[in-house]
């Protein structure tokens, strides 16, 4: 046996690095949506309260370059005393990301604020027609968990982070009337998420839910809290490019934890695999050229932290290898 081919297996097969690749849970521009007020609802799932008051429906260019988008907001709704002042959109996702071995959320949404307008006809109290909107998560049994809010009020304007039992003040504003990328992150095992403005950072490792609600996920839902039900203001929210991910969690740093000969003169990789990640194991003579061990590529059905991969191939000379891996979707 030529133990310089066994050296360079090992050189190459420890720096093989691995990519955790999203499961789409939900994914949407709107474009395949007809225009108009009320053309939200009934299309791919979405519901909504307030159906046929025109608080919710689709644009076509309204903002120039981004073709269709959803709205949320303008017409004043019809909300009954007893009820809360919030008109919700949301489209059902009923996943739970621990079950699924899959306790990380992404979610990314292009969203805007487009302030209430000074109607001459109609005196404009900033303190009653200015209000909030939320992007909220749900679990599936329709209890809040957290939630990112878009206060529009004059003293309180800004973003805020909802935690399921209070709310408090995230230190950053929003740009009226200007489009921008809403990002979140939820781990769902350890109870903490961060968020991102356009990259600028809301919150980072923040408690999640506080209200000790089970986290799974039912929904993530946008939703227009009116500040007076007499006389709301007829400011709105844009959303477009709405996108929901779960990710696993992966060993990390991915690599080759031993590679050995057995007493059959045959290669054994041992790599430690994670539960639903994909690995496809190749070999090179050159470096240059590689192609698949047999049997590969293999799905992980359970995690195992010594997993094996033997090499059936006998062939004598200098042989590399390396593992790639996936999520598998």
């Amino acid at each position: 046996m030529n133990r310089s081919w066994i050296r360079a297996a090992v050189l190459v097969a420890i720096f093989a690095a691995g990519q955790v690749r999203a499961a789409t849970l939900y994914e949407t521009d709107f474009e395949s949506f007809t225009p108009g007020t009320d053309n939200l609802v009934g299309t791919d799932g979405w519901l909504a309260t307030n159906m046929g008051e025109g608080v919710h429906g689709i644009d076509d260019e309204i903002v120039p370059g981004l073709g269709n988008t959803a709205f949320l907001g303008f017409s004043p709704p019809t909300i009954q005393e007893e009820a809360p002042p919030t008109v919700t959109v949301f489209r059902p996702l009923n996943y739970d990301p621990i079950d699924q071995d899959r306790p990380i959320i992404q979610f990314e949404a292009l969203i805007a604020i487009a302030d209430s307008r000074d109607d001459p006809e109609t005196p404009f109290d900033e303190s009653l027609r200015k209000d909030r909107f939320f992007i909220s998560v749900y679990n599936m049994e329709g209890r809040l968990l957290a939630a990112i809010v878009y206060d529009n009020r004059i003293n309180t304007f800004g973003l805020w982070r909802n935690d399921g039992t209070a709310s408090s003040d995230a230190d950053l504003e929003f740009i009226i009337d200007e489009p921008q990328f809403l990002f979140f992150r939820i781990d769902f095992e350890s109870n903490t998420w961060s968020a991102f403005l356009d990259g600028i950072p809301v919150f980072t490792d923040a408690v999640f839910n506080g209200s000790g609600q089970k986290r799974d996920l039912g929904t993530i839902a946008a939703e227009w809290t009116l500040s007076n039900r007499g006389a709301p203001g007829d400011n709105w929210m844009l959303l477009d490019d709405w996108i929901v991910e779960a990710i696993p969690r992966a060993t990390e740093p991915f690599q080759i934890s031993k590679i050995e000969v057995t007493s059959e003169d045959l290669v054994e990789l041992t790599y430690p695999a994670d539960k639903g990640f994909t690995y496809r194991i190749e070999f090179s003579t050159d470096l240059e050229n590689w192609g698949e061990l047999p049997n590969s590529p293999i799905t992980a059905e359970i995690s195992d932290p010594a997993a094996t991969h033997t090499d059936p191939d006998r062939a004598d000379g200098q042989r590399y290898y390396r593992i790639l891996r996936d999520s598998g979707n």
